[in-house]
């Protein structure tokens, strides 16, 4: 519906339903992280409408999220060293959401 508005017939929204998905898909942070997007790229990110509800999506799902390693987990970081020292990797819902670059939404 945001197409067909500005446009005269539907074959013209039509023709570019297309690339407007594309573009919500790519800069939206559904295929690539945001911070990977080349710098002259990077303001695109905030006309995809995706963005917004992928990262009010995981703010809901990982927002006050506390993650724990079994110790079984534990030991298949050490990859098969028993000297390695590891830790588990994820222990909050916010280092998901910073990774994703959504901790602005």
């Amino acid at each position: 519906f945001l197409l067909a508005a500005p446009f005269a017939t539907a074959e013209e929204a039509a023709n570019l339903e297309g690339p407007f998905t594309m573009i919500q898909f790519l800069f939206g942070g559904f295929f690539i992280n945001l911070g990977t997007l080349p710098s002259a790229l990077q303001s695109l990110q905030y006309l995809s409408l995706l963005r917004y509800s992928m990262g009010a999506a995981y703010w809901k799902e990982f927002g006050d999220s506390t993650f724990f390693c079994t110790d079984e987990e534990l030991e298949a970081l050490k990859m098969g060293d028993p000297s390695r020292v590891v830790q588990c990797p994820i222990t909050s819902g916010t280092q998901i959401i910073e990774g994703r670059e959504y901790e602005s939404i």
